[in-house]
């Protein structure tokens, strides 16, 4: 996954520490962040042998995804190919705001040509998702993690504007969601199609299934009843990935937007 940079004092809801306290972190944090932000990446092609992420040493990534954003708020990707080849990831975002992807060609990942966990405010304008290594979803009832895109963890405005995909998957489960987090929210797709000439595939989990607008698209969408996603935030709190990473359990407070 992509590193967090560690920020142990920052807001959180139960936070019992006086008002200067709170302040002083949050300062701290937008100082710590505002290091990588504007960061803008033209006219590249990222795969395992050439990846990118400008929050390690080496500027790599883990081997996880081919492009990384990590709190690197209002960074700008253009006309660039992010190919995961057999990485789980092609492009992965992470706790960032801002983020622009234009003209870009998302392709393949073995889960996710494109994952984005936490975040918000994020705009895909003419980009093209592509597969050639994953079995493609067929229907909006498949219960499969595998999909073109997986935005979740409370991610929140998000468009997507004249783009090319056959799915996305809103809202599953993420190991951020060990305590109670908002629902994904506040989905746009614009004039967006299917390259197969049918219509787009929406599944939704934890979502806020009223706050997802269709412009001049068509798609078969479906979101799981609030008792079947309660009931699989159970067993996945139980019996499912319990790692703590850093700042699992706290919110930066433009999540709650």
């Amino acid at each position: 996954m992509c590193k967090f940079r560690k920020l142990e004092n920052r807001v959180g809801f139960s936070d019992a520490a006086p008002y200067w306290y709170i302040i002083s972190s949050y300062i701290l944090y937008l100082l710590v962040a505002m290091a990588t932000n504007n960061i803008t990446l033209n006219g590249q092609t990222f795969n395992k042998s050439d990846s990118f992420n400008p929050n390690t040493e080496n500027l790599q990534t883990d081997g996880l995804s081919v492009l990384c954003f990590s709190q690197n708020d209002d960074s700008k990707v253009n006309d660039c190919i992010i190919d995961g080849q057999d990485a789980r990831w092609g492009g992965k975002a992470s706790l960032t705001f801002g983020l622009e992807y234009n003209r870009c060609t998302f392709k393949n990942g073995t889960a996710r040509a494109f994952d984005m966990v936490r975040g918000g405010n994020v705009t895909f304008t003419e980009c093209i998702f592509e597969n050639t290594v994953r079995k493609p979803v067929a229907s909006q009832y498949t219960i499969a993690e595998q999909c073109d895109i997986g935005i979740k963890g409370g991610v929140h405005d998000v468009t997507f504007h004249s783009c090319i995909f056959n799915d996305i998957l809103i809202g599953d489960y993420s190991i951020y969601d060990q305590q109670d987090r908002p629902k994904a929210r506040r989905f746009t797709f614009i004039n967006c199609k299917n390259k197969d000439g049918g219509p787009i595939i929406i599944r939704g989990k934890y979502v806020d299934k009223d706050s997802i607008n269709l412009v001049g698209t068509h798609a078969k969408m479906w979101v799981w009843p609030s008792f079947l996603t309660k009931l699989y935030w159970m067993f996945n709190r139980k019996f499912g990935d319990t790692r703590k990473p850093d700042g699992w359990n706290v919110y930066d407070p433009r999540e709650i937007d």
